[in-house]
């Protein structure tokens, strides 16, 4: 999406250059002797070609070359757009300028884990799960199930296999046999709160059958390029005191992957 002022729109030629130097031609010497771009967006699914747009070109036009050069290119760095005046006769402004990226991705895939793990209260326990390929991460969904025989205060984490961690819960449980629990950043649900009463009322988290966003977000584990395959680990802390009260049992858990498309 372009906007240039110029008294004579023909003398420009506009290319768009990658991180890695790769150059893709947009807009070269059209429009005669008419002024400006205006709101151009270039697409190489438009109907029409710029080369048969009337200045100031507003809308969308396919590009003198198509921006599927840049397709399998990785986006993350510094893109640049060059616009060369080829005539000295008259100046113009580039006013504003915006690239919209989109990732091609992976069907989603499912890896889980159905071994119970029984959690005493005061301990912590941790559930592995292996992804067999190196993959770029795209976004992940986490789901678990606990049978929760007394409520308490937990905290569950998510660790990929570089060590990199995710806090997706810290607060109190609720009784409850089938608690079911998924965490998702595109989710519309806060994880609940309820008021926890003391010198001043605070809100506390509470874990409840249903879909939330996560404490923290999952997508610190996106990546561009590719992870190397590895264990994954769900580690959960009971924080009450150590043989207080009736154990918690994880029943199994998993994670929904998508990955990016080299």
């Amino acid at each position: 999406r372009l906007r240039i002022t110029h008294p004579f729109v023909s003398d420009l030629s506009v290319k768009l250059r990658s991180p890695t130097g790769k150059e893709a031609l947009i807009f070269n010497r059209r429009g005669g002797s008419s002024d400006n771009l205006a709101n151009t967006r270039f697409s190489d699914s438009a109907a029409t070609a710029i080369a048969s747009g009337v200045a100031p070109f507003s809308g969308v036009f396919r590009p003198e070359s198509l921006l599927a050069a840049f397709r399998g290119s990785n986006a993350r760095g510094v893109w640049s757009l060059v616009v060369t005046d080829n005539s000295p006769m008259d100046s113009g402004t580039v006013v504003s300028w915006a690239l919209d990226v989109t990732a091609r991705t992976l069907p989603a895939f499912s890896v889980s884990s159905k071994t119970a793990v029984t959690l005493a209260a005061g301990g912590t326990i941790t559930s592995t799960i292996q992804v067999t390929r190196p993959l770029a991460i795209n976004d992940i969904n986490v789901s678990l199930g606990l049978n929760v025989a007394q409520s308490g205060e937990i905290s569950i984490v998510l660790r990929n296999a570089q060590g990199q961690s995710v806090v997706l819960f810290n607060g109190v449980t609720t009784v409850n046999a089938g608690l079911t629990v998924g965490f998702d950043d595109q989710s519309n649900s806060n994880i609940p709160t309820i008021p926890v009463s003391g010198q001043q009322v605070v809100q506390q988290s509470r874990l409840l059958s249903g879909t939330y966003r996560p404490a923290n977000l999952l997508s610190r584990f996106n990546s561009p390029t590719q992870v190397p395959a590895g264990a994954w680990t769900l580690e959960i802390t009971d924080k009450r005191a150590a043989g207080s009260g009736a154990a918690t049992t994880l029943t199994g858990w998993g994670m929904s992957i998508i990955g990016l498309a080299g």
